[in-house]
């Protein structure tokens, strides 16, 4: 157990050690206390052959009942995610409306909404089945909420902060294809304009950090 902690500590180290974060990153288990406290308990005390995680269970006795103290499966993300789907009627509308994946002929349009009705209802094939198939027309969305955002705040006169020789008029007209779902098309797809949005907002905010250290 404390070599996969030590292992698991290392990679997270290495996965950082190339950026310039000026943070430490450390492993709440290699607290000296926890592992001094590990080490004094007695094997039998910590492992059982017909029962497992035998010192949380004890320890929790108290305050859990039976049913739950004594259970052997553990909970998955699931629930979580099932409740987000009957809770996130705009997401699953979006994904109904002009759905990439059925345009684009992976599926078919009325099995894909048959599916997304019974998603509602807690009941897929699988969630990472479902997950996957959705995740093709992530972007999409994505792009279509933040350009419909940003077209809100162009038309109460906010301003677009960027360099100088940034083409304003061709931002706008990007936004506007982008709400309208304009992004399907064999040269600009969704991830293409997912890119451009990006690096918009990227040169948009490089721009204005810049005026904010020259104004100081």
């Amino acid at each position: 157990m404390l070599e996969q902690v030590i292992r698991c500590a290392r990679l997270a180290a290495a996965f950082y050690s190339g950026d310039d974060i000026p943070a430490q990153f450390r492993h709440p288990l290699l607290d000296r206390d926890l592992i001094a406290f590990m080490f004094s308990v007695p094997w039998p005390e910590k492992t059982h052959p017909t029962c497992d995680r035998l010192l949380q269970r004890r320890a929790l006795e108290s305050a859990l009942p039976r049913k739950v103290l004594l259970r052997k499966n553990k909970i998955s993300p699931e629930e979580a995610l099932y409740a987000g789907l009957a809770e996130g009627g705009d997401w699953l509308d979006w994904l109904a409306d002009r759905p990439r994946i059925v345009e684009r002929g992976y599926v078919d349009a009325a099995a894909w909404r048959s599916a997304l009705a019974q998603a509602r209802l807690a009941n897929t094939a699988g969630v990472r089945y479902f997950q996957a198939a959705a995740s093709l027309d992530d972007a999409g969305l994505f792009v279509r909420a933040i350009a419909e955002r940003l077209l809100l705040g162009l038309s109460a006169g906010a301003p677009i902060i960027g360099p100088p020789g940034l083409d304003i008029d061709g931002v706008r007209r990007l936004l506007r294809n982008l709400a309208c779902c304009h992004l399907i098309s064999p040269e600009q797809d969704s991830l293409w304009a997912a890119n451009r949005m990006v690096m918009l907002y990227q040169t948009c905010v490089k721009a204005r950090n810049r005026s904010l250290r020259e104004a100081c």
